[in-house]
């Protein structure tokens, strides 16, 4: 019974791990072709702005201006980057700190088992393990990009 149980998770398992595989190629494969149509894009956009800007400022006028624009673009995007960074390590220490609080109350509750059942005794070691180790999957905001 037992096997038969373990075997039929197995098949389960692979499975879905065949098909999270099959979906990140087609993810990769997708966000490749669409940066290889948006760099295109965006070289198409630059040289035509140069080339009409040329035409209003001279040349050297349009190459600063563009120049300009794009370092401005470049620290935008940077500075952007790092304030998702920081947000996400707050958020991250904020789990942290709230799942040690969890195991640390679970842990003082522990000794009040000490005369419980095999059963309640397991129960409370899986919730410990819950809280310490698989409960901040939500929060972190992780998931699967379909």
């Amino acid at each position: 019974m037992i096997g038969r149980l373990a075997a039929h998770i197995g098949r389960i398992a692979a499975w879905n791990a065949e098909r999270l595989a099959a979906r990140a190629r087609r993810n990769v494969v997708l966000a490749a072709v669409s940066g290889l149509f948006g760099a295109t894009a965006y070289g198409a956009v630059l040289v035509a702005g140069t080339l009409w800007l040329a035409g209003q400022l001279g040349l050297p006028g349009a190459l600063a201006i563009v120049g300009v624009v794009s370092a401005a673009l470049a620290v935008l995007v940077a500075t952007i980057a790092v304030a998702i960074n920081a947000t996400e390590r707050r958020r991250e220490a904020e789990v942290r700190r709230a799942s040690a609080e969890t195991v640390s109350t679970a842990l003082t509750a522990l000794p009040m088992l000490k005369g419980s059942n095999l059963a309640v005794m397991a129960a409370a070691g899986a919730a410990l393990a819950y809280f310490a180790l698989g409960n901040n999957g939500s929060e972190t905001g992780g998931g699967e990009a379909d």
